[in-house]
């Protein structure tokens, strides 16, 4: 986890400037064809530091497995609407805890909507490796400054 904390600090070196930060409430998942019965109520909480297209998210949330993961994710997305809509496609990676005994690494699609201040992040994880498919949604509500 030192090591992502580090990459994760450099990437961003040269973007830290004023920026938007956001608190994140993380609330729902959606397992496809689960083969189990999984934790579906993911409640937990994060901040979301983005400057530009970039961002740093951290925070935690009960997991599908009834574990707390705590989450530091870099991530980039685009907003395609001008003014207060939001309709953003993006992708973060980082780790994440809680799922095994190690730090997982992971790549994660996203497609953020609404409208400023409030905005509905949907991360997706696709069924691959012998991982079952998962939508997670997230509310975001920006506290202050601008992207």
């Amino acid at each position: 986890m030192k090591h992502l904390i580090m990459i994760t600090l450099l990437a961003l070196s040269g973007t830290l400037q004023a920026g938007e930060l956001s608190l994140q409430l993380s609330g729902k998942s959606h397992h496809i064809k689960p083969s189990e019965e999984y934790n579906e109520e993911n409640y937990g909480a994060g901040i979301t530091y983005q400057v530009k297209n970039q961002y740093l998210a951290a925070g935690w949330y009960k997991n599908s497995l009834n574990r707390t993961t705590k989450y530091l994710m870099v991530g980039w997305r685009k907003d395609l609407i001008d003014g207060d809509g939001v309709f953003a496609p993006g992708i973060m990676i980082g780790g994440l805890t809680g799922y095994t005994d190690e730090t997982a690494t992971v790549v994660i699609p996203t497609l953020t909507f609404g409208y400023q201040p409030v905005k509905i992040n949907l991360l997706i994880l696709p069924a691959i490796n012998g991982f079952e498919g998962v939508v997670f949604a997230q509310l975001e509500v920006t506290l202050g400054g601008k992207p």
